[in-house]
């Protein structure tokens, strides 16, 4: 690498309580604390709005300022982000560029001269549209590295990419993983965005299966979004008010987990959910919908938890009772939860994108 240490991370909106802008704060944090100087470049986000994740004092934050756009009008956004981005760049002698999705990360290439490039993909292959595939497969091979969540969807770049190019590093942790939850609480707890994506209509009608055999249970979902009021209304359908509750984001995630004796998580595609490596960290046994990808680099099926079919409540449900009714079981889960978590440590995750951005 270039004896400079200006890096570059490109995101949609680092303002939004997700998966992906924590761990873009995550990331940004582990090499600012090496001594690199980060900058995020937030696409749709402005000076006053505020990033809901700790950010180290290293780490400085570009809002570009471009709101969500049309379909019509998304070119001409992306035209003036391009512009603003590459001034920025400039300005700031960036020499190593980061994309979060393939939209930044095709941009990347006509990106500044002499700027190595890494594209980082936090979804998966399959669910981008064909057309975007097609531009990938032109451009990705051109940048300097891909960096995939997921051996699983490593293998999609390999048919046209040079293997060397193609690197796996997953999430880190957030926190330290210095306490395991004692699994007391009667709770079900699931965290992530309401949207179609993470499908929490599946977990409401899981509960409903639930409840009869653990009426003394409860399952809290943390969380906001589009499909908020659809859920809620959903709840009360079910007459589960008084078993299953929304709550906004937390800034002490983890407090929650500790306090929880159950994670479920029923998305029908992932990238790799920092859900599922909270949890595990606080040593809860985990039921997932085995969606590509992520659930099974993480889930061990029958040891640290259940993996489900994808679409299979009855499962979902079965499973949740299954762990709640056999406190053995629970405690067993739990402690693998708790070892495996240990990959996702910051430390390790650390090592690995020091001797790729040594690389490259």
């Amino acid at each position: 690498m270039a004896s400079s240490k200006n890096v570059a991370i490109m995101i949609k909106n680092l303002t939004v309580w997700s998966g992906t802008e924590r761990a873009v704060v995550n990331l940004a944090n582990i090499l600012a604390s090496e001594g690199f100087n980060i900058h995020i470049i937030s696409m749709n986000s402005s000076e006053s709005d505020k990033c809901p994740y700790e950010i180290h004092e290293r780490v400085k934050v570009f809002h570009v300022g471009l709101n969500p756009a049309s379909i019509p009008q998304r070119v001409l956004h992306y035209v003036k982000f391009i512009s603003r981005t590459r001034k920025y760049l400039r300005e700031n002698n960036i020499n190593v560029l980061m994309g979060t999705g393939h939209q930044y990360n095709c941009m990347m290439y006509i990106l500044g001269r002499g700027i190595k490039k890494i594209a980082c993909e936090h979804l998966n292959y399959q669910i981008c549209p064909k057309y975007s595939n097609v531009v990938r497969k032109f451009i990705y091979p051109k940048l300097d590295a891909v960096v995939c969540l997921t051996k699983g969807d490593a293998g999609n770049y390999l048919s046209f990419m040079r293997p060397e190019k193609v690197h796996v590093i997953p999430n880190s942790l957030p926190f330290e993983r210095n306490a395991r939850s004692d699994l007391s609480v009667k709770r079900v707890i699931a965290v992530g965005r309401l949207t179609a994506q993470k499908n929490f209509q599946a977990l409401i009608e899981a509960a409903a299966l639930i409840k009869p055999s653990l009426p003394e249970w409860h399952i809290d979902i943390f969380g906001q979004g589009e499909d908020e009021e659809k859920l809620i209304n959903m709840i009360a359908a079910e007459r589960l008010e008084d078993y299953v509750t929304i709550h906004k984001p937390v800034h002490d995630i983890k407090r929650e987990y500790l306090a929880s004796g159950i994670l479920a998580a029923t998305s029908i595609y992932e990238g790799l959910p920092m859900i599922l490596i909270e949890g595990a960290a606080c040593g809860l046994p985990i039921v997932s919908f085995n969606c590509n990808y992520g659930p099974s680099d993480l889930i061990q099926n029958g040891v640290n938890g259940f993996l489900v079919d994808v679409g299979d409540i009855q499962g979902v449900a079965e499973k949740i009772i299954t762990i709640a009714k056999d406190s053995e079981l629970q405690n067993a889960m739990g402690l693998a939860s708790f070892e495996k978590a240990e990959h996702y440590e910051l430390k390790n995750v650390k090592r690995m994108w020091l001797e790729l951005l040594n690389k490259i």
